[in-house]
């Protein structure tokens, strides 16, 4: 590989990271993983980070991920570099369903309490909606959807649930884009989730 193919993919890598808007605090992980998913070398993790392919979501196992640091899904990809996760990581939280990301995680492992389970369905959601490049916007009837699916729908308070978003959305026409501190949270969710399975 030559300077300019260096050069190349080094211009590319970093273009993908202010695409995705990524915090502050997550362009480097972001970076590296980006560079390694454009050179396809494998995405490295920090210790205790690497996670199996073993896990069965609620509608059958995802393929296991390639060796070369890819989830053989574009949008995973762009999941796992947003939230600065890897590979097999975002496998963990995120399923391919028919192009667009199905949240995956057991319903045992959010919360009981519905305010809270609503909450973290909603950033995750969001998240892989948004960094995926499905929506600049998620309606929030998706998320409404989303909490009912996983049986954390208050009706009645469902409102005021997500106004409690606000800290780390934008508002606009019944729908919600996360900012820089709502994708924080949603990484730092996904994270979380991702040291359960292990």
């Amino acid at each position: 590989m030559d300077d300019n193919q260096v050069t190349d993919l080094v211009a590319r890598a970093l273009a993908v990271v202010k695409a995705a808007e990524t915090p502050d605090a997550l362009q480097e992980a972001a970076f590296t993983s980006a560079l390694a998913l454009l050179t396809g070398s494998p995405v490295q993790t920090s210790p205790g980070g690497n996670v199996g392919s073993g896990a069965v979501g609620q509608h059958g196992q995802q393929p296991p991920p390639s060796s070369n640091g890819h989830t053989g899904s574009t949008m995973l990809d762009k999941i796992a570099v947003g939230l600065g996760l890897t590979a097999g990581q975002v496998v963990h939280v995120f399923a391919d369903k028919d192009g667009e990301p199905e949240l995956k995680i057991r319903s045992s492992k959010l919360p009981s309490q519905k305010a809270s389970g609503a909450r973290d369905i909603a950033l995750l959601v969001m998240a892989g909606r948004q960094l995926g490049g499905i929506d600049e916007y998620t309606d929030v009837e998706v998320l409404r959807e989303a909490s009912k699916h996983y049986s954390r729908l208050d009706s009645k308070n469902f409102a005021k649930h997500m106004k409690a978003l606000d800290h780390c959305t934008i508002t606009s026409n019944k729908a919600k884009k996360l900012t820089h501190p709502g994708i924080e949270e949603a990484s730092e969710l996904a994270k979380k989730y991702v040291g359960e399975v292990q």
